[in-house]
């Protein structure tokens, strides 16, 4: 969708959850006559320059998908700073959360298996992204950006086996996600967080087996998060 549609879409919501007519395309007017009005907390999720400023303009909660580094948290929050101001806001007023690829494992050949698949998507969302200048991402992610010719195979999409995953090196793996021992992994969300996070949001997406699923949950559980708790101000 283009963010001219992403916006109109995002405004609807609001006002059929707030109980007021809204008007979509040819639709013509829609109303929830069944719901409780109310002010439903709107989350988006972006990647691009152009999407990361629309969501500091018009959401109340701003998921970043760009990469699990400080410099790459900071490069999105400045964007998102600057839509919130030109709807008279600032970050104060929005929650701000990081979408982290996420794994945990002694074994660093298994971290970088389970993250490259996340990482190449993320990868490819940035080279489809409009306004994107490539240059104003850190140097070696931008190198990372010209130099990549593989097409993106969304038969595959996260998944570490396909063609477009296999020659990532491991520094834009790790760039893009957090993956590996506890220590290294409650290292590395620590340094997110002091970037001036309010949410983290750790997704499994390539992790294909149940157990494997419930084992980093069980472990992220027992022995960093309890660390979080008492030390930051993270609300999730």
């Amino acid at each position: 969708a283009t963010n001219a549609a992403l916006r109109q879409y995002v405004q609807t919501c609001r006002s059929l959850f707030r109980g007021e007519t809204a008007r979509w395309g040819e639709r013509g007017e829609l109303k929830l006559h069944w719901a409780r009005p109310r002010d439903v907390p709107i989350i988006m999720v972006a990647s691009g320059p152009r999407t990361l400023e629309l969501a500091g303009e018009i959401a109340d909660c701003v998921c970043m998908l760009v990469g699990c580094r400080p410099d790459l948290a900071r490069w999105a929050l400045e964007h998102v700073r600057r839509g919130a101001e030109r709807a008279g806001r600032s970050l104060a007023d929005l929650d701000i959360g990081l979408w982290v690829h996420f794994f945990i494992t002694d074994d660093p050949m298994q971290a970088h298996e389970e993250a490259r698949g996340g990482v190449a998507a993320q990868l490819n969302l940035w080279k489809q992204a409009k306004g994107l200048q490539i240059d104003e991402l850190p140097a070696d992610i931008a190198a990372q950006l010209r130099d990549r010719t593989a097409n993106y195979n969304y038969r595959n999409h996260l998944s570490a086996d396909a063609r477009h995953a296999l020659d990532l090196p491991e520094a834009v793996v790790q760039a893009g996600a957090v993956a590996g021992s506890v220590d290294h992994c409650r290292q590395r969300l620590r340094e997110l967080v002091d970037v001036g996070l309010d949410s983290v949001y750790l997704v499994l997406l390539s992790v294909r087996e149940q157990e494997e699923r419930l084992r980093v949950i069980r472990t992220f559980s027992d022995k960093i998060l309890p660390d979080f708790r008492q030390s930051t101000g993270v609300k999730e």
